[in-house]
């Protein structure tokens, strides 16, 4: 009969840990890789939506600029008007 290991022969132990520790490396790498890359569709969409809030955002502080300096320009013009009515009525 054939013995499993031969006496004084070299033994397979090194072989089946490294074997071992192998597929269990490569079963967490994949279950870490799916897990990674499991949410990429809605931090996509999330992206998206924040950029979408981010150009809106400038818009409305543009129409915000633009306003104030309307009323600005206003407020000064009517203030030369009421200082060219002070100097002429005097």
């Amino acid at each position: 009969m054939a013995r499993a290991t031969p006496q004084g022969g070299e033994s397979k132990q090194g072989l089946v840990v490294t074997l071992v520790f192998f597929i269990l490396a490569t079963i967490g790498a994949g279950v870490a890789a799916y897990y990674g890359f499991a949410d990429k569709d809605k931090i996509k969409a999330d992206r998206k939506a924040g950029d979408k809030d981010a150009v809106k955002a400038d818009k409305d502080k543009l129409k915000a600029d633009k306003a104030k300096r309307k009323a600005d320009r206003k407020a000064a013009r009517d203030a030369k008007k009421a200082a060219k009515q002070e100097t002429t009525t005097k």
